[in-house]
């Protein structure tokens, strides 16, 4: 979540974890180390590389409605 908070235009917000949902899985930890191995998958981007691109998606998407965006 930093590295999102990180890149953004907003770096000094700080998140907010509500866990209100009580039917969600509290931690979860992946990997892709199987996909690797067993697939011979490999990333086409970073995880900084996505998330960039990412968060330049939902700049461009939002700035056709700055009424949804307080």
């Amino acid at each position: 979540m930093q590295k999102i908070i990180d890149l953004s235009d907003y770096p000094h917000l700080e998140p907010v974890i509500e866990r209100r949902e009580l039917q969600e899985i509290p931690d979860q930890y992946l990997s892709s180390d199987k996909a690797v191995k067993v697939l011979g998958w490999k990333p086409m981007y970073t995880l900084e590389e996505g998330l960039s691109q990412t968060l330049e998606w939902y700049r461009e998407f939002f700035s056709e409605f700055p009424d949804a965006v307080a």
